[in-house]
């Protein structure tokens, strides 16, 4: 018989998940990768994903909308303000 092997998949370590100064948290809760320092443009996890799939502001409000939803979650005012503060900082999504 043939010996199994210990096979170890690594994961990836999400850094801003434990470092707060790297979160985007909504009001309901949801954490995401804010856009000071992203490292996982690939993930929905990141605003530089929706950033990255996005034509507009609002655009992008739909699609963080729409994944809140589908995560059992809402997006307040709020939140969507702090967005707004958020993409006017780092990106040029409004202009």
């Amino acid at each position: 018989m043939e010996e199994e092997k210990n096979i170890k998949i690594p994961k990836k370590k999400l850094k801003f998940m434990t470092n707060k100064s790297l979160q985007f948290v909504t009001d309901k809760g949801l954490i995401f990768e804010n856009l000071i320092k992203p490292e996982n443009p690939e993930m929905k996890i990141s605003l530089l994903y929706w950033v990255n799939d996005s034509i507009n502001f609002d655009d992008f409000i739909d699609k963080i909308s729409n994944y809140c939803s589908e995560m059992g979650s809402l997006l307040t005012n709020n939140d969507v303000n702090g967005l707004k503060t958020h993409i006017e900082k780092y990106t040029n999504l409004l202009n």
